[in-house]
């Protein structure tokens, strides 16, 4: 079992496996998907949205099916910088927006 960092993640790779990653939840418990699986029963894609959406441990090692009150998700803010520029196609940057037939179309919509 090896374990690296990579973009400020951590990663666990087992032999003849894929990389997972490592979560961290708010008791310092460190834990993969595939020991959520195991330890709850639950599908793969269940357990990475626990993980990715909430570090409360209640709410990750709850029964499957349980509804949790009172949780908010955790927040992740996406910086416009990260994300790049916004890309315009060559048509959409000559249209004329004042000729009749646009604005008709805008009307439309």
């Amino acid at each position: 079992m090896n374990t690296y960092f990579k973009d400020n993640r951590e990663w666990v790779s087992y032999k003849h496996r894929r990389p997972e990653r490592v979560y961290t939840l708010d008791d310092g418990t460190k834990l993969t998907a595939r020991m959520l699986v195991d330890a709850l029963n639950l599908k793969r894609p269940a357990a990475t949205y626990r993980l990715n959406n909430y570090t409360n441990p209640e709410v990750i090692f709850s029964k499957k099916g349980s509804k949790c009150k009172n949780v908010e998700p955790k927040k992740i803010s996406i910086n416009q910088s990260t994300r790049g520029p916004v890309k315009v196609s060559a048509a959409a940057s000559k249209r004329n927006f004042f000729d009749p037939m646009s604005r008709l179309f805008l009307k439309m919509a």
